[in-house]
């Protein structure tokens, strides 16, 4: 089948966070959302259908994890990441947010340090907070336009004895795809150090470049003894409105705490129509995913073209994700007015960097996961805006 991502999907009066709670957020009516990170793009045709086949029946009661969701899982880690995990391994959870918090519950105590390294997908540092740990920060090092893990200042700060690192693979903002030595040196220093790793792979299968997204269990084999994986189809198939992630978990140990967890915190209820979608989307995905990635490396290099006439904002080189990490440093605006020149001059709603912590300032974060229509639109805005103040 062939999808139609040029197609503009109207998506007002839907509860869509993205496009109808600007009034909730006092956003300009007349911006373009291009923040949150979910797509504006139909799913997998099967996936819909199988919504609207059981929705058909009028009893949407409490649900449970059949093996074929299990299987689709299974199926897909082999196929697309030479992955293999067994039924046991996996853990079904309402998002990978939740199975942050539940890590930190599971496998730590209060006062007890996590490693975050910035700028980053902001609840990774929101967890650590709310669950009274103490946030250890071991900001990523920008060269060259080009984000690199700091590992001198990470092995600095594995002397403060910390018990987790938050890890984002691919990385949330700022698009790096880590390669197979820089997964080997982290997970050898989580091995030195009894390090628990938390991994969100949540944007695993969305590569677009010439890189491959790697496991870490799959080339670190010791590192399993503690690791935690969390992922989900949402991302891939714009399924998030679901709520259904999962985390893979090959150690028993950890396991039973994590499980034991869920249980505290009452997580262990499903979504029906979450988990058909979850096991329709991998199912049936293949060609989708195909399509979806071509079109989202069109984007980005339309965007990369666009923004050549807007010399004092550098684009950093996405790699995965749909998501394009800005450096506006050189407009010279401070973090209250960047936004707000995105905002009110161009008419356009980006997520500011700031909230993604230290490294985040002067950035800001765009979406681009809509269609070439929206996103010219968008970048005709900007330019307009950007040529009033700028030139």
């Amino acid at each position: 089948m062939i999808y139609n991502f040029d197609k503009v999907n109207k998506r007002e009066g839907t509860l869509s966070i993205k496009w109808d709670a600007k009034k909730m957020f006092n956003i300009d009516e007349q911006a373009i959302p291009l923040w949150v990170a979910d797509t504006d793009f139909c799913t997998v045709k099967e996936v819909n259908n199988a919504i609207k086949k059981r929705a058909r029946h009028p009893i949407y009661g409490y649900s449970f994890v059949d093996d074929c969701f299990y299987d689709s899982i299974i199926d897909w880690y082999r196929r697309k990441k030479d992955f293999l995990i067994e039924k046991d391994d996996i853990i079904f959870i309402p998002g990978v947010v939740t199975g942050l918090h539940i890590s930190i519950l599971a496998l730590t105590k209060p006062g007890d340090s996590i490693i975050v390294q910035t700028p980053v997908y902001y609840p990774f540092m929101n967890a650590v907070a709310y669950t009274g740990r103490n946030l250890l920060i071991n900001e990523l090092k920008y060269e060259d336009g080009r984000y690199l893990i700091d590992f001198e200042n990470l092995e600095k700060l594995m002397l403060e004895k910390p018990k987790m690192i938050f890890f984002s693979s691919p990385h949330n903002p700022v698009g790096r795809v880590w390669d197979k030595d820089e997964l080997n040196r982290l997970a050898e220093l989580c091995l030195e150090n009894n390090v628990y790793l938390v991994s969100d792979e949540i944007h695993g299968d969305l590569i677009i470049s010439d890189k491959k997204h790697i496991c870490i269990s799959t080339i670190a084999k010791d590192i399993k003894r503690l690791l935690i994986t969390l992922s989900a189809p949402s991302k891939t198939f714009n399924i998030a409105g679901f709520s259904t992630s999962y985390a893979i978990i090959e150690d028993e140990a950890i396991r039973e705490r994590f499980n034991r967890q869920i249980l505290a915190q009452n997580a262990n209820i499903y979504n029906i129509f979450g988990l058909i979608a979850l096991e329709k989307a991998y199912r049936y995905g293949d060609e989708y995913l195909e399509q979806l990635l071509k079109y989202l490396s069109k984007n980005f290099s339309f965007l990369v073209d666009r923004f050549e006439n807007m010399a004092k904002i550098k684009v950093v080189q996405c790699e995965g994700t749909y998501l394009a990490w800005l450096d506006c440093r050189n407009l010279g605006l401070d973090d209250d007015m960047l936004p707000d020149f995105f905002e009110n001059d161009a008419k356009l709603w980006l997520s500011e960097g700031k909230i993604y912590g230290k490294g985040g300032e002067g950035f800001m974060r765009l979406n681009f996961g809509t269609s070439r229509k929206i996103l010219s639109i968008a970048l005709d805005r900007l330019q307009i805006a950007y040529d009033k103040k700028f030139r």
